[in-house]
């Protein structure tokens, strides 16, 4: 059974949740809301997550993020709920994420996270996924926006790398975003798929890797292998340091 302490983190994610959604809403029905309020919203609901778990984000090659370049697809390996947070709270980039199907039928969440952007992914149709992450690639040019796709499709359920799937680099190959990986280590520790205890006080470590241009993606699966090692050697660089 989940702690006070615990219940009292996730009762203050779902406040905020709803904090940011519920206006996104209203705005998308009125015709006025706006890329730059859902990424001022998303930015700070970010930081005001990681502030009550008392999360600290060490953003390590940020070097490696020209901005002239952008829009990215961005692709990172997924060990929590906490990898989102991170990854909007510390990435100089204005971003929208691919989620599965079924949260966008969740009330109020849903609509907003339609509203501003974010893309629906359905996992039991690989050519209709590939189909919404190509037609979501043409708006997020046209509004300045990277994507994030967390190519293992799911979190890790024990904190190994899983297989990475072939659509963000098929996306990447066919609208010219370069591929932007990224490794993040320490998020688990925050907390678990499966589990109802949230740990606070962790520090994350979010390495950026060197982008990949769409010119130089051949075979796909031979593309998304090999950026998993270079995650992968990441990971446990990360982890003997």
């Amino acid at each position: 059974m989940p702690s006070l302490s615990s219940l009292s983190v996730i009762g203050h994610a779902v406040y905020h949740t709803l904090k940011i959604s519920v206006p996104t809403v209203i705005e998308a029905h009125r015709g006025t809301l706006t890329a730059s309020v859902c990424n001022q919203r998303l930015r700070s609901w970010a930081e005001e997550l990681l502030r009550k778990s008392g999360v600290q984000v060490q953003l390590e090659n940020e070097e490696n993020i020209h901005l002239e370049q952008a829009p990215f697809v961005i692709v990172s390996n997924h060990a929590s709920l906490y990898d989102i947070p991170v990854l909007f709270a510390s990435l100089p980039l204005n971003f929208r994420m691919a989620a599965k199907r079924e949260l966008f039928s969740t009330p109020i969440w849903g609509r907003a996270l339609q509203s501003s952007g974010f893309v629906q992914i359905d996992r039991s149709s690989p050519g209709a996924a590939y189909d919404a992450l190509h037609e979501a690639g043409k708006l997020l040019r046209e509004r300045g926006l990277s994507l994030y796709v967390a190519p293992e499709g799911t979190r890790t359920p024990d904190g190994s790398l899983g297989k990475f799937k072939k659509g963000a680099f098929g996306l990447a190959r066919a609208t010219g975003f370069p591929i932007l990986p990224i490794a993040i280590l320490g998020t688990r520790g925050i907390h678990a798929r499966g589990s109802g205890v949230v740990h606070r006080g962790q520090h994350i470590r979010v390495r950026i890797l060197k982008p990949i241009f769409a010119d130089a993606i051949g075979d796909l699966a031979q593309t998304a292998d090999a950026v998993r090692r270079e995650i992968e050697v990441a990971l446990l660089d990360l982890s003997q340091e």
